[in-house]
């Protein structure tokens, strides 16, 4: 496993490659790192960085190599990613210290420039800002956080249990909407399959 640092600040100056983290960041050496436990902060927003370095092989830099890609099983609110200062994905919006908009995601892939990368100490550096009390501020989940083939990383991060709970609500639906045809009187089943349907279609 990596060893990754966090700060409870944000400054453009962490995305210079020559940054090496000192005794004001704190070392984490496992999964899943929320701020929470820390940092006590006493505030509804606030902005962390996280810090850490990789290596990867010579042959993933190759020109026949697949797209290259970068896996969370979970990651939010407001999250900036950058691999050697450049920006990979961006998530959520911010303006006056205040959050527009914020998203936390699961099982996401992010795809990843070869020409952001070298062979060794690969600068990562997220930018994250939330509700430093709440725990989906930061890397929740405990483990399945990749860096390799970009289709073998989204194979991996598929959300198979949503997709069959999303099934068995379309499907539930279907099953009320037969049952107001043949029984038109039994509104019910028309409102309630209508709204299953369209909850297993927003999941």
């Amino acid at each position: 496993p990596l060893l990754w640092w966090i700060k409870d600040d944000f400054q453009q100056e962490y995305l210079n490659l020559a940054v090496k983290p000192d005794s004001t960041w704190k070392e984490v050496n496992k999964f899943p790192i929320w701020v929470n436990k820390f940092y006590k902060i006493d505030s509804n927003v606030h902005t962390f960085t996280f810090f850490t370095f990789f290596d990867i092989p010579e042959s993933m830099l190759s020109e026949n190599k697949k797209s290259l890609g970068l896996g969370f099983s979970e990651i939010g609110e407001v999250f900036e990613i950058y691999i050697n200062g450049h920006l990979v994905a961006k998530e959520g919006e911010m303006e006056n210290g205040k959050i527009l908009f914020h998203r936390t995601v699961r099982g996401k892939t992010f795809h990843v420039l070869k020409e952001f990368l070298k062979e060794k100490e690969n600068q990562l550096v997220i930018k994250i800002s939330g509700n430093p009390r709440f725990d989906h501020t930061g890397l929740y989940f405990a483990k399945d956080y990749y860096f390799g083939d970009f289709d073998e990383i989204s194979y991996l991060n598929r959300d198979f249990t949503s997709v069959v709970l999303s099934g068995i609500y379309i499907v539930f639906g279907l099953y009320h909407l037969f049952l107001f045809l043949k029984r038109r009187k039994d509104r019910n089943n028309f409102y309630f399959g209508y709204w299953s349907i369209a909850i297993g279609i927003y999941f």
